[in-house]
């Protein structure tokens, strides 16, 4: 049968240690009849746990005194969730993890992730005010290198000889932002590394505990409203107090005040008998003030959740992990995955990795930056032949589209121009033709006519050829003809005036006009075109003649009425 590792409270569904009488986070009662709390088995050693493997899992060690804690931490569709929480009895209070602890804990973890985070208290961490604007301007890694040299007068490590990590804090109102520096030995860090690499893992940070339980904590419980929380971590060792404001940590302290100095207000002793460090916590107003969250292994004791609880008037709670129901012992743990796995890249920075930036290592390689030059012109010009390319490919192909549009165009337009020149000469000849019908049908064989192309042929020079008579009018008449001489169509309309039946004839139109003179002949019919017998330059002219209307006389009138 499985073995019984902890057990859900029937009220809040907090997890509790197996053996508890009452609940950690609400007081009920563990064992009472008539509502028991739910047992939780241990993991089967075959089972398998979806996603263990995953790129967004990993697996998470923290040290604190004689215990290591380890936990797999998983970013899921839901959220983050805590798994494989298993403690272990170190041999060595203080030091590295070994690579024996390693392998004890590989082999209790189904498919335990390759991607390892550790959090030790190894991990030395100062407070330091600098200006925020020079934080804003400068990289990552040039606020690294600055604060590397700013935090070694505060540190036992040469500076030269450490790696820096950090975590930027609220700013204040004059214009100073608080930056917490973490700082490992270098050598320190390529010996954890290496003893990582021996047994199969990848350590990917090195976080102290200092910056990780905060975090745990308040992302544990997933709070949605921003208020100001006070977190303390009770641990084997020392006890940390975070101050949280608006879900950013604005301060930080640290005592070496174990789970023993904790205890000493359990006789009910005032404050004023306790130690010293664990009294400036409960004479701070600002923490008093706010609601507590305690975690760590002190968190699990009833009687110093009850001494909290007492001293804050109800204000303090154990932390409830609700992703996987775990105890506030492993906030530390929780907050350390939480750092790795979230895609804010602010929250890794406080971890402690040989990692160069990339950055920095473009710019220390200075002879990649010729190569990138010609790279990148060679990128431009290649890019630039392929768009001119496939640009003069497509104008070729809109340039024969257009080419034999416009050849349809020509064509229609010529074919166009033919008829129209067609419907012209054919309007002329209906002209032509409704002009001689019309002239027909007014009678235009008669006397009156007759007397004028009599006259015309009888007073018309030599030189004179007649091309066309038609009729302008009731009694009007336009002649055209052709004459040598510009004379001669003056001299035809004043021996015309002399005719008595003519009112007027004046020339209304004399021109210029080249191998314009041909031999016409008149028919009673009309003027009809013969034959070109000789060609000769020549004037034409219009000429208008007018007859006299004949006076009609009334009976008994002398009068002339027309």
């Amino acid at each position: 049968m499985p073995e019984i590792t902890d057990c859900k409270c029937p009220v809040c569904d907090g997890r509790n240690p197996a053996g508890r009488e009452t609940c950690l986070y609400c007081g009920q009662p563990l064992h009472d009849d008539l509502q028991p709390a739910a047992p939780v088995y241990a993991r089967r050693a075959g089972r398998k746990t979806a996603g263990a493997r995953s790129p967004l899992s990993v697996l998470v060690l923290e040290t604190d005194g004689k215990e290591l804690r380890a936990a797999v931490v998983r970013r899921g569709l839901r959220g983050f969730s805590l798994e494989h929480c298993l403690k272990l009895e170190r041999l060595a209070e203080d030091g590295p993890v070994t690579g024996e602890e390693l392998e004890a804990v590989a082999s209790r973890i189904t498919r335990c992730p390759k991607n390892v985070v550790l959090v030790t208290p190894l991990v030395s961490m100062v407070e330091l005010s600098l200006e925020a604007g020079l934080v804003k301007k400068v990289r990552s890694y040039q606020l690294k290198e600055m604060l590397r040299w700013e935090a070694e007068p505060y540190m036992t490590i040469p500076a030269g000889e450490s790696l820096v990590g950090y975590q930027l804090g609220l700013e204040s109102g004059d214009g100073q932002v608080e930056v917490w520096v973490t700082m490992l030995p270098a050598e320190d860090f390529a010996a954890i590394k290496k003893t990582f690499a021996d047994t199969g893992f990848r350590l990917k940070r090195v976080y102290p505990p200092d910056l990780c339980f905060p975090v745990g904590a308040l992302l544990a419980e997933k709070e949605k409203k921003k208020e100001n929380v006070a977190v303390v971590d009770l641990g084997f060792q020392t006890m940390k107090v975070a101050l949280v404001e608006e879900r950013e940590i604005s301060s930080l302290r640290t005592m070496p005040t174990g789970l023993a100095a904790a205890e000493v207000g359990l006789a009910d002793l005032p404050a004023s008998e306790l130690e010293s460090d664990l009294a400036r916590v409960f004479e701070d107003p600002t923490v008093l003030s706010c609601r507590m969250l305690l975690t760590g292994p002190g968190a699990l004791d009833e009687k110093i959740l009850e001494f909290f609880q007492r001293e804050t008037q109800g204000r303090a709670s154990a932390l409830s992990i609700r992703s996987g129901g775990f105890s506030p012992e492993y906030a530390a743990v929780f907050g350390a995955g939480l750092r790795e796995l979230f895609f804010r890249g602010g929250w890794k920075t406080a971890g402690i990795d040989d990692s160069v930036d990339p950055v920095r290592r473009f710019r220390e390689r200075v002879h990649v930056f010729p190569i990138l030059a010609v790279t990148v012109i060679a990128v431009f010009f290649m890019a630039h032949y392929l768009v001119l390319n496939f640009q003069m490919k497509r104008a070729e192909v809109q340039l024969a589209v257009l080419t034999q549009q416009r050849d349809e165009l020509k064509g229609k337009a010529g074919r166009y121009d033919s008829l129209k020149k067609e419907a012209e000469e054919l309007e002329q000849k209906r002209l032509l033709t409704a002009e001689k019908i019309r002239f027909l049908e007014a009678g235009a064989v008669n006397q009156e006519v007759e007397k004028v192309l009599a006259a015309l042929l009888r007073h018309g020079p030599p030189d004179l050829l007649f091309a066309q008579m038609v009729p302008a009018g009731a009694d009007r008449w336009l002649v055209r003809g052709i004459s040598r001489s510009a004379v001669s169509p003056s001299t035809l309309a004043l021996k015309m005036q002399g005719e008595e039946w003519c009112e007027y004839a004046r020339v209304m139109e004399v021109t210029w006009k080249e191998k314009a003179i041909k031999q016409t002949t008149l028919s009673v019919d009309g003027l009809e075109e013969s034959e070109v017998v000789e060609e000769a330059d020549g004037y034409g002219f219009t000429m208008e003649i007018a007859k006299k209307i004949e006076q009609i006389a009334g009976p008994g009138e002398g009068d002339a009425v027309y």
